[in-house]
This record gives structure tokens, sequence and C-alpha cells, in this order.
């Protein structure tokens, strides 16, 4: 793997098409030349990713929010698609209280801008999930762009044709019973691998005679991480500024060629510190920090301290942020329990990213210099990751690219390994591809999918807000929950503007309360809604005078 000209031992470079032992070398002519082509090699491999989405869409059903932080990314998804970056606070907005939703200094979701603002975009062109589509065919673009700068066109294609079936079909379990929830829910996880892919995509074209268009994109990399995923995104670009560093010492890059990528910093920077003050009033804190320190308990790193529980106004508040989250913290109690926690962690990130299959080639990945920075970029991003109490294959995304660039760069080297004839190389390199794209099939979900417990109820959320609707006028739902309701089966989550929604979800609290709730809701279909988890359905009743119940 050589930034520079990589070229393969042994075969001569005006002949990239040679004829050889090796089964790989022996495609189609058309293939080879796509492969080659910068801009067709980019847009088939787009077209392929936008197929695989919208075919798993169209298998398994338009995606509907199952989990928290889906809700969360759809109310900012909403507010910025209204033209706002925030929206102030309803004057009854203990009723509305949610997971990684801030209520107050104002309503928004407790998450960075990025993955919100694509789904804006879907938002605004039909559906949410549309921005989702779009993030997945930018990160294919950029995970080929990238390749192409370290690899030869061939393997970068190849390359990227690993990584699809793994980021874009796989990770049931951490989408609520469907599969690939990078494609096919509202968490994300693309738009950060995209910031990481476009960062160390730009660095080794830095250097050359027009580098200006690297370090726009560098820029937008950057911008991309730190709107996406900050704390990680900075332990993926400390490797890559060490880089930069050491290349401005050797002068092979000018100060006048990081300039556009330092303007668009800047520019990020100053968004974000805006953004903040928006939302939360203050520059430097960002929202999920205000709602870390109104709702959450338990520390954000395995070094930190628990904090003294808040004033929650609703059980199942308890339950998740005093429960739950503070669960997770104490399995990390003992440096034994600490160690088996971060193997477990590893293991999930392994299953996610590589599997048994992509091990292969990358234990072959080159060793020489030339393969430390993208090794250093992924071993910072798990290392960050691993450090704090919560972990999720997305928190790592913005080590996706240098990762599956290690795997094509070994895949390549197992290629061209010297033992007799190559052959055995190229079976073993089109097996692990072949393997890979079935496992990926494999994950697929079957009609009956959503086994799980978060998928059954919140299918009845959505099925039930189609039968309101159908039922006509506006419906304001309280929601009680009983003994032993999950708290991760959340219902009470609303648009970003709550007066002029359709249906409003509220928590039903005192006698009282709940009046003033209703008389400000006075022209408003009223019902209540009884949730326990030992029942199958949902129990919805009248509250006032109307239409028969609806059932969910």
């Amino acid at each position: 793997m050589n930034p520079s000209a990589p070229s393969a031992p042994s075969v001569n470079p005006s002949r990239p098409f040679v004829r050889r032992k090796s089964i790989l070398l022996r495609w189609p002519y058309w293939l080879d030349r796509l492969a080659e082509r910068r801009g067709m090699s980019i847009f088939s491999l787009v077209l392929i990713a936008l197929t695989v989405t919208l075919v798993a869409a169209r298998w398994a059903g338009l995606p509907y929010p199952r989990i928290h932080d889906e809700f969360s990314y759809l109310l900012a998804a909403d507010t910025y698609a209204q033209g706002r970056l925030t929206n102030p606070p309803h004057p009854l907005w203990r009723h509305f209280e949610s997971m990684h939703v801030l209520q107050q200094p104002t309503y928004q979701s407790m998450y960075p801008p990025a993955q919100g603002m694509l789904l804006a975009i879907g938002q605004r062109l039909g559906h949410p999930a549309i921005g989702i589509w779009l993030s997945v065919a930018m990160m294919a673009a950029a995970l080929n762009w990238m390749m192409r700068g370290w690899l030869p066109g061939r393997w970068a294609w190849l390359g990227t044709c690993l990584a699809l079936p793994q980021l874009l079909l796989l990770g049931r379990e951490f989408g609520g019973g469907v599969a690939g929830y990078w494609s096919q829910s509202y968490w994300g996880g693309a738009v950060a691998a995209t910031g990481g892919a476009l960062l160390y995509g730009a660095l080794p074209r830095l250097g050359q005679k027009k580098p200006w268009y690297a370090a726009v994109l560098l820029g937008l990399g950057l911008g991309l991480l730190i709107h996406s995923r900050p704390y990680e995104g900075l332990a993926a670009a400390v490797p890559a500024a060490v880089w930069v560093a050491l290349r401005l010492r050797q002068k092979t890059v000018t100060p006048r060629a990081l300039a556009p990528a330092a303007l668009m910093l800047a520019a990020a920077l100053a968004f974000g510190a805006y953004y903040n003050y928006r939302v939360t009033g203050h520059a430097l804190k960002p929202p999920f920090l205000e709602h870390h320190e109104q709702y959450c308990t338990f520390p954000v790193f395995l070094w930190q301290s628990a904090r003294p529980a808040p004033h929650w106004n609703h059980e199942v508040l308890a339950q998740f942020h005093g429960g739950w989250e503070m669960a997770l913290f104490t399995k990390h109690g003992s440096i034994p329990n600490a160690l088996r926690q971060s193997g477990s962690k590893l293991i999930r990130l392994w299953l996610f990213f590589l599997g048994p299959f992509l091990t292969i080639p990358l234990l072959f990945s080159n060793r020489r210099r030339s393969g430390l920075l993208p090794a250093a970029g992924v071993a910072g991003v798990i290392a960050a990751t691993l450090l704090c109490v919560r972990t999720a294959p997305h928190y790592a995304a913005p080590a996706a690219g240098a990762l599956y660039l290690l795997v094509a760069a070994g895949w390549r080297r197992l290629h061209y390994a010297q033992r007799g004839s190559q052959a055995w190389g190229a079976a073993a390199g089109l097996l692990v591809l072949l393997a890979t794209w079935a496992q990926g099939l494999a994950s697929l979900p079957w009609p009956d999918r959503g086994n799980s417990t978060a998928s059954r109820f919140m299918a009845y959320r959505r099925d039930l807000e189609r039968e309101l609707a159908r039922a006509g006028g506006k419906s304001l739902v309280l929601v009680s929950y009983g003994p032993r309701h999950s708290p991760h089966n959340e219902w009470v989550y609303n648009k970003a503007d709550i007066e002029a929604a359709d249906i409003v979800w509220a928590r039903a609290m005192t006698p009282p309360e709940d009046r003033e709730l209703l008389a400000h809701f006075h022209d408003r279909l009223a019902w209540r809604l009884y949730i326990n988890q030992d029942e199958v359905r949902p129990r919805l009743e009248p509250l006032r005078d109307g239409p028969e119940a609806v059932s969910p």
C-alpha cells in the first residue's frame, strides 16, 4: 500500500491488464476499464449501494423508528426541514419529556446535527428514509475515492465491494431487529464513515500538483466528523494531523495547500459554536452535554465517577437513566470486569465490521510504512470507543474507511503472494468476496421480522398513528405505562411543532396536571393509552366524547 504510485511486484506498469495465471487478473475487459476509471468506478459503486439498500428496504418495508436515538434524530430532521435550528420549549414540556431529547432551554435532539440534516433533506424530498439512502450513496463514493488514493483502481473497487455488504446489510442486534441498521434505520453511521473516508483519502493527494480539491474534501471530512461523531472523529484526526505535520516538515506538503482545509475547518467550528448557542444558550456547551447534566447519572468515560441522581419527573426516565444506563457503568466496576466488557465490545465491533471472512485479508495487510497511517487511525478510534461506557458500531464509523483500506491492501498482498502459482491467492480472495456478500444477504429480514420487543411495540405505535390519522381530526394521546413496562419501548416522542402535530403523545401525570393538558388541547380528540409488557397489545380508550376507540 503506497500512496504515491502503488504497483504490484513483477507487474509491468505499462501493461496494467496483462494476463497472468491469477484468476482475478482475468476479468472481462469492460470490468477492468470500469474499475480503473475513477468516474465510472464511483458511479458503479454508488449504484450498487443504492440497489442493495433499496432492495433491502423493499424486502423489509420502509424503515420506522424503533430506538430512542432514532426518534431523537427524526426530531432534529423535522426541525431542520422547517427551517429552524431548534424549537422553543412547550409550556407543558414536562408531559413531553423523553430519552435523548432536550426540553429546556430549547426543545431539540441531544445529538450533533449532521445526521439530522441528511434526514431533513430526505424529509423535504418525501420521506426521511431518503436521507438515509443518500448518506449510503455518499459513503460508497467516499470509500472508493479514498481507496483510490492508496491503491490501484481495481483494488479500490474490490475493497469497496467488500465493505458494502458489511455496512449495509449487517447489524440486526443494533437496529431493534432490522438487518443493516446503517442503511435501514435512522441511527446513522454512514455520515461519519463518509467523513473519515474523505479525511484519509485526502492525505495522500495533498502532495500532488493540484492539491486544492483534496484540501477542500479534507476540510469537508473534518466538518462531517465534528457534526456527527466529534469524539471518535478527533481520535481519527490525530494520526492524520501527525502525518500532515511530518509532511510539512519534509516540505512534501505546503501550508498553502492546506489553506482550503483550514478555512473549512474554521467554518465548521464556527457553525458548531453557533448551533450550541442556539440550542443550549452556550457556544461551548453542546446539546449532548446539556442533556447529560439534566438527566444522566452514569459517566461517559470509564475513569469518571457517577453523578448524583437528578430529579426525574417520570418513573420511566429514572428506570432508563438511573437503572439501565447505570447498570452499564457498574459492569465495569473492577479491572477484570472492565477487561471483560472491553473484550465483549471488541467482539461486537469485529462481528459488525469484519467477521471471520474479512479477517483473512486483514491479517495479510501491508506492514510497510505506508500502512501505518490507516492502522493508527483504526487503533485510535477503537481505543477511544473502548474508553466509553456505551459502545455501538456506528460510534467507530470514522475508522470504517481506514479499516477497509487495510482489508483491500491485505487482499492485494495475498493475491500477489509468491507461492508458485498465484491462483490459490486469487481463489482465496474470491472466496472472501463471495462469502462476505452471502453473509450480508443472509441477514436480510424476512416478512416476520421484528421479533424483538422493541420492534413489536414500535410497530404497534406506527400502526396506531395510521389508525388515528384515518379516524380524522387531531388527537392527544395520554400514555400510561404498567409496572412491567420496559423503558426501551418508549412511545412519547413528538414532532418539532407540537401544537401543529396531528398526533400529540404525552405522559399521563397527576389528575390536575392531566386536566391542564386536556384544557390546553381542548380542540383535540383525547385518548388514554395503557401499555404493559405483559399484555399482547396496548389498550386505547377515549377520554372525551368522540368516535369509537381505535385499536392499535
